[in-house]
């Protein structure tokens, strides 16, 4: 996975984010594509994007030739009737087309923090930088909080609203379980001045990547402009090491309008989906 330093792609992360997953390997691991999959759809197997998981595809650990995605792609089994997948941001898609597949072009954000925070505030939008202030007058304090904690928040101001059900919440819970004593996940949060916890990140870490996996915040936080102080927070503390901020989209405008406020640039990537399914549930799907 060091090609691009996505976790998403690693065994104990995938075993965890889809109970079950095969894989496509080359060599001795020179090349790895990672088919998550179910049977949900009809009773046919079918590739997905497990909610966890932004970006997949081909993960490559050394110079190959752009042609490898294409090839791994023409290995995956007839048997998956129906993929809808999202491939990561270095794999190429020409020619892929061609094997049936219709593609769209995603997009995410992302912060170089190798540089001074000084050089990094200078891209902060102005508002930000206010409701930055505003945060910092409303005397926000950083605090540490448990998963428990966390997903108690959560539940309460956030999961409803996007749709999160228990069943995908203990998903997450797992995932917080596991990666934040392996250090490779931890939770950001904040308190106001009589102790309430106000908003509170989860991060899921690798090598040279930082990922805002997990968002919520109170209506208290809100007016604090909490996230604002709490994003600061993060980009003052790894500025300088050689790794980005990856805020994981988002395809909502005003999501995004939000992480590119904090100098944020765009990275694309594709969603590729092939429908293979059987007259008439073929025209169920997309």
């Amino acid at each position: 996975m060091a090609e691009c330093s996505i976790p998403y792609g690693m065994s104990d992360y995938l075993d965890i984010s889809a109970p079950n997953w095969d894989g496509l390997v080359l060599g001795d691991y020179q090349a790895l594509m990672p088919l998550p999959w179910n049977a949900k759809l009809f009773g046919f197997k079918q590739l997905y994007q497990p909610l966890s998981t932004q970006q997949l595809g081909v993960f490559v650990i050394g110079f190959h030739p752009s042609t490898i995605i294409l090839e791994f792609i023409k290995k995956i089994p007839d048997h998956f009737k129906y993929i809808n997948v999202n491939l990561n941001e270095n794999n190429d898609v020409e020619n892929i087309e061609k094997e049936g597949f219709s593609i769209t072009t995603k997009t995410n954000l992302i912060l170089s923090l190798k540089r001074e925070y000084s050089e990094i505030e200078k891209g902060f939008h102005k508002a930000h930088k206010r409701n930055i202030k505003k945060g910092i007058k409303s005397k926000l304090i950083p605090c540490d909080i448990t998963e428990k904690q966390f997903l108690e928040l959560f539940s309460i101001h956030t999961a409803k609203k996007i749709g999160y059900t228990k069943d995908i919440l203990l998903k997450y819970q797992n995932l917080m379980r596991y990666l934040i004593p392996e250090k490779r996940g931890f939770i950001s949060a904040c308190k106001n001045e009589s102790g309430k916890i106000v908003a509170a990140n989860f991060y899921l870490i690798s090598n040279f990547r930082i990922i805002h996996l997990l968002s919520t915040i109170t209506p208290e936080g809100k007016e604090s402009r909490a996230q604002y102080f709490l994003l600061d927070n993060i980009i003052r503390e790894y500025a300088m090491r050689n790794c980005v901020l990856d805020f994981e989209g988002s395809s909502v405008p005003g999501v995004a309008r939000f992480y590119k406020g904090f100098g944020a640039e765009e990275v694309q990537y594709h969603q590729i989906i092939r429908n293979r399914l059987p007259f008439p549930l073929n025209k169920l799907k997309p």
